[in-house]
């Protein structure tokens, strides 16, 4: 779907849906200051090579179905404004993003265009554009997998085997250093395969930056 066609129905759900808190439903902004305190912070923040910025969990989980249900692209800003106050408040994750380059994970093009929209791209933008950068596509998702959320730990593993291809062919990661950004971690399986792809092309190293933590 192209930027003319996702504008023209962000515009119309404006109309038919104004803007009003998704907590409170006070009108004129999508997330009003008193809900925002009530979503949690990731209890560990950073998993490893992962840093998370909320739980999955009570307003966020109502940002998430107005978003991949109700295909509202309008509240990805608003994660991505989550995730930018978790990154201010942490000098060494700001570094890191700082020094490298920034992609996302992708959606399948039949998935994308059912959506009209890829909420991982448009936080990857939300992101880079904070940090004066411009994110770059250096993954591709040829198989259509099932959904994640269907499947149990093993089946999640299984799921993401061969999911991710590099976007250009050969293209040489020797020495880059990386952030892929997603909406939300559950397993990790899906982020692990994106991030394998990248390793094995050279990267020097993968950070995983998401929203959520389920």
């Amino acid at each position: 779907m192209n930027n003319f066609v996702q504008k023209s129905i962000d515009f119309a759900l404006e109309v038919i849906f104004p803007k009003n808190c998704i907590g409170c439903g006070v009108a004129g902004i999508l997330l009003c200051a008193d809900c925002k305190s009530t979503i949690s912070p990731a209890p560990a923040q950073i998993y490893g090579n992962t840093f998370a910025a909320c739980t999955y969990k009570g307003l966020i989980q109502k940002i998430f179905v107005a978003i991949k249900l109700r295909k509202e692209s309008r509240y990805v800003s608003v994660l991505g404004d989550l995730l930018i106050e978790a990154i201010d408040q942490n000098p060494k994750l700001r570094e890191i993003i700082a020094r490298s380059e920034i992609t996302y994970v992708p959606m399948h093009w039949m998935k994308r265009n059912i959506r009209g929209f890829n909420q991982s791209e448009l936080l990857a933008k939300q992101i880079a554009k904070n940090f004066d950068k411009t994110p770059v596509a250096l993954l591709k998702r040829e198989k259509f997998g099932l959904r994640q959320s269907s499947l149990n730990k093993s089946q999640r593993s299984q799921n993401t085997k061969g999911l991710f291809h590099l976007a250009v062919k050969d293209i040489s990661m020797i020495g880059k250093s990386v952030v892929l950004i997603d909406d939300i971690r559950t397993t990790g399986a899906t982020l692990s395969a994106a991030r394998q792809v990248l390793l094995d092309a050279g990267a020097n190293s993968v950070f995983n930056l998401v929203v959520a933590q389920d």
